[in-house]
């Protein structure tokens, strides 16, 4: 018995040290120096119109600050947006920012930019940044982003993609899910109750519609899905 108790006691130990010894996973130090990348994004304006901009990144030397710069109005939940797009773009290229201060701007048309739909254009443009690349200035991209590197669901996917069409761009990248629009048209019908009376029913017929179909003839522009950062980084660069 003081036999197997000693041996589970040194089998204990070992565990233990294993566990103080064992690399614990680190980011790498990130580049030296300031960075920028651009990324064209689309939106809705507050007349209901659709809008082509861009989202700017710049990382600089600093103490892992995360500003917005005010010229438009940002609202909170682009603010969000911004903290998200910097978790994402660290955990993407497993670079650490903690020395790095990002300063996102916008222009875009428009008195403000509201919403999170920026999302997945700020954190494509911040892992650009990072990684010393250019995004190229023929796409743009709409959708808003989690932490965990998926990009969510957003309005007003027609407008938008009509706005990056007429600026003559060759790839809109929206989130999965949204190419096919659903809407219901009114069908008039009559039941005749009586030769010569009848009674008005009125029916919706469920219809789809597809972005892609639509820009691809009247603009000669791809509208694409992607469901998370892996699939648009891969699209985009590679």
């Amino acid at each position: 018995m003081e036999y197997f108790s000693e041996l589970t006691a040194f089998a204990a130990g070992l565990l233990f040290a294993s566990i103080l010894i064992a690399p614990t996973p680190t980011f790498e130090t990130a580049f030296s120096g300031t960075r920028t990348a651009t990324t064209n994004i689309a939106a809705v304006s507050s007349q209901g119109n659709g809008a082509l901009g861009e989202t700017h990144v710049k990382i600089s030397p600093g103490d892992g600050s995360t500003l917005l710069n005010a010229d438009p109005f940002i609202e909170t939940d682009t603010q969000a947006s911004a903290k998200t797009a910097k978790i994402v773009a660290q955990d993407f290229t497993g670079d650490t920012l903690n020395n790095k201060d990002i300063t996102y701007s916008f222009r875009i048309d428009g008195e403000y930019v509201g919403g999170p739909s920026a999302g997945a254009a700020m954190t494509l443009a911040t892992v650009a940044a990072i990684e010393n690349r250019s995004v190229p200035q023929n796409i743009a991209v709409t959708g808003t982003i989690r932490s965990d590197g998926s990009i969510g669901r957003v309005g007003g996917i027609l407008e938008k993609a009509e706005a990056a069409g007429q600026n003559n761009l060759e790839t809109f990248y929206i989130p999965e899910g949204q190419e096919q629009i659903t809407y219901y048209t009114q069908r008039m019908d009559r039941e005749v109750i009586y030769p010569g009376v009848y009674t008005p029913e009125v029916e919706y017929v469920q219809r789809t519609f597809s972005v892609n179909n639509y820009t691809q003839s009247e603009y000669n522009m791809t509208t694409k899905e992607v469901s998370d950062m892996q699939e648009l980084y891969t699209d985009v660069f590679e």
